[in-house]
């Protein structure tokens, strides 16, 4: 008798089911606080908020606060999401295509 098999396959988000283009976000950001798109860059990643979102040390709310903070602005919390959307400007359709089968 034979065994079926199942298998799981797992998709990443990010550089997998949707384009990576963080130089939008970090121009967008540097244009508001009145700095390069490097150094906003370089600011926001020595902070590691991302990271730290992404392992759940901070919430979203704590993330967005601390950018806000970061950026020098009162932006609204969609205006930061939106901002943040800038990173992911569109799916990878072949992949979506592939993970739909």
């Amino acid at each position: 008798m034979e065994k079926k098999v199942k298998h799981l396959v797992l998709f990443d988000v990010g550089g997998v089911l949707l384009r990576l283009d963080y130089i939008a976000f970090y121009r967008s950001a540097a244009k508001i606080k009145g700095t390069t798109p490097d150094q906003f860059k370089k600011e926001y990643l020595e902070k590691k908020l991302e990271e730290e979102a992404i392992v759940g040390q901070i919430t979203i709310t704590q993330l967005l606060d601390r950018s806000r903070n970061l950026i020098g602005t009162n932006l609204s919390d969609a205006q930061l999401k939106e901002m943040y959307s800038l990173c992911w400007p569109n799916q990878i359709d072949e992949v979506v295509r592939l993970k739909r089968k």
